[in-house]
């Protein structure tokens, strides 16, 4: 599924902005959402979780991975994605002072390691070596933000039907992306067969992952 996913994004950053991208995948989801706001009320002491978690989550996480992939192959992309976990683990063990079996530190050192390799591809010296570094550190720093907000949401999940909460969050992030996306002058010149792919990526890469993800935390 990821890799189907990860080869729909490479064909669309072939002809559309990237920060366009970012800012869409948002938007469509968030849009389509935004009826489950309704009589949702969230405490001010809530705030500020939802505010990271939509800024690392729904805004710096996917600028730094659209252009990450941009820079490196589909397959490398899909195995940094697991980094992801790795980094929630770390932060909820950090913050939350969640601990886990030696089995699940085994498996998280794995994830480390398995990182390392695919992050340097052990091609230090090689001529391509430092366009791929680019790409893949910038994947497992957008792995580091949805780490952040996966934290964050692991709390407000308790407090907020999980919809509602996603709602949020990808508006949020819509919000953050837009003064970027302007000042930048990038092009929302997007072909009419590239549509139904954006609608697809954002309702089926962002939203089913998401409260899929969400639930698990529940």
């Amino acid at each position: 599924f990821w890799l189907e996913e990860e080869l729909r994004l490479a064909e669309a950053l072939d002809v559309v902005d990237t920060l366009v991208i970012a800012f869409l995948v948002q938007l469509i989801p968030a849009l389509a959402l935004t009826p489950s706001l309704r009589r949702v009320r969230i405490a001010r002491s809530d705030w500020k979780l939802i505010v990271l978690s939509g800024f690392a989550g729904a805004a710096l996480g996917p600028i730094l991975y659209f252009y990450g992939l941009e820079r490196t192959t589909a397959s490398n992309s899909v195995l940094l994605s697991n980094s992801e976990s790795l980094f929630t683990m770390l932060f909820a063990y950090a913050f939350l002072g969640e601990r886990a079996t030696r089995r699940e530190y085994l498996a998280l050192g794995g994830i480390a390691v398995g990182a390392f390799f695919v992050t340097t591809q052990l091609r230090f010296g090689d001529v391509e070596f430092l366009r791929f570094l680019t790409g893949n550190v910038m994947l497992v720093a957008a792995a580091a933000c949805w780490g952040i907000g996966n934290t964050a949401s692991t709390v407000m999940v308790r407090r907020i039907p999980i919809i509602s909460l996603i709602a949020i969050q990808l508006l949020l992030g819509a919000g953050f992306l837009l003064p970027i996306v302007v000042l930048t002058g990038a092009s929302f010149d997007i072909p009419l067969h590239v549509l139904p792919l954006l609608v697809l990526l954002a309702l089926g890469a962002v939203v089913m992952f998401s409260i899929l993800f969400f639930y698990a935390f529940r």
